[in-house]
């Protein structure tokens, strides 16, 4: 019953809130009223409901202390019943904070797996650049060997002419030798 009335109380509070307001707009365009008796007029407004809003806090603070108080003496089975509420809120949050967790193993489990990839991604891309560099290693060297190839052909050349020249000058030399 008290907390009925001091809600009306508070309602009515609001509805003499928005009414002063209307009031003020409506005395801020009398034209024979100054603009500082028109500010005087709503500090003072403001100044008595600042008085209703703190009775209104000391009535509400008022209540909660008798609700409080309402609460300790409760009889056995609204114990028991509030008892139960807790046990189910318990046991919700219990069920919160599990599937919390589980959420966060899932996730932990998602970016663990994200980074695998990613460190195999990785490893794909430092052999595909490995084995790049090694298949440009091996075409420098078949070039290189290529170069001494051919190196070695002009010298097998090279060699098979003067091994010609000395053969046809020994020749040359046997038959002046033998004449």
């Amino acid at each position: 019953m008290e907390l009925e009335m001091k809600r009306k109380e508070q309602n009515d509070i609001k509805q003499e809130t928005v009414e002063q307001d209307k009031k003020w707009s409506q005395e801020s365009q009398i034209p024979n009223e100054t603009s500082t008796e028109a500010l005087e007029k709503m500090r003072k407004d403001l100044e008595r409901k600042q008085e209703e809003i703190e009775v209104a806090m000391r009535l509400l603070i008022e209540e909660k202390q008798q609700l409080q108080e309402n609460k300790m003496t409760l009889h056995p089975e609204h114990l028991d019943l509030l008892m139960k509420e807790f046990n189910i809120k318990r046991d919700d949050a219990k069920t919160a904070l599990r599937d919390k967790k589980e959420a966060k193993l899932d996730v932990t489990t998602h970016d663990e797996k994200q980074d695998e990839k990613e460190e195999d991604f990785q490893s794909g891309m430092k052999t595909a650049l490995d084995l790049e560099y090694a298949w440009e290693d091996i075409k420098e060297q078949r070039h290189q060997l290529s170069l001494r190839n051919k190196t070695l052909d002009m010298d097998k050349v090279k060699l098979q002419e003067q091994q010609e020249q000395m053969e046809a000058e020994q020749k040359q030399d046997k038959s002046s030798f033998m004449l």
